[in-house]
Formats: structure tokens, sequence, C-alpha cells
């Protein structure tokens, strides 16, 4: 795996498995069993969204 370089130079929290890799389909399939095995290493745990206020339709402001 290697770091998705539109992102900038060095590694990213995000990477990308090149097709041409000479290892992709068990490099795949491995991926595979990490995401299935819920491996702390895989994915990324979103912040938490701001709470922002939004107006009903009579025009009072509510809290989404």
């Amino acid at each position: 795996m290697r770091s998705i370089q539109v992102l900038g130079e060095g590694v990213t929290g995000w990477q990308v498995l090149p097709v041409e890799a000479p290892d992709f389909e068990s490099a795949a399939l491995k991926a595979c069993e990490l995401v299935l095995a819920r491996d702390p290493r895989i994915g990324k745990v979103p912040k938490g969204r701001a709470k922002r206020a939004v107006k009903s339709p009579k025009g009072a402001a509510v809290s989404s």
C-alpha cells in the first residue's frame, strides 16, 4: 500500500493498493480480512459534527 499522491508528500491517512502491484490479489484479500476482523488500523473514526441551527417551516430556529 502507498499514500495517495494527490494528497501531498509523505505518509497520509489515506492509502491505496495499486492494481499493478505484483501481490495485488493477496493484498486485497488480506485487506478484506482486516476489515471483517474490525482491525483498528483500518478506517478512520469520524469527528463529531457540530450542531447547527436550521429553520423550521414556520421560521423558528431548531437544533439538528
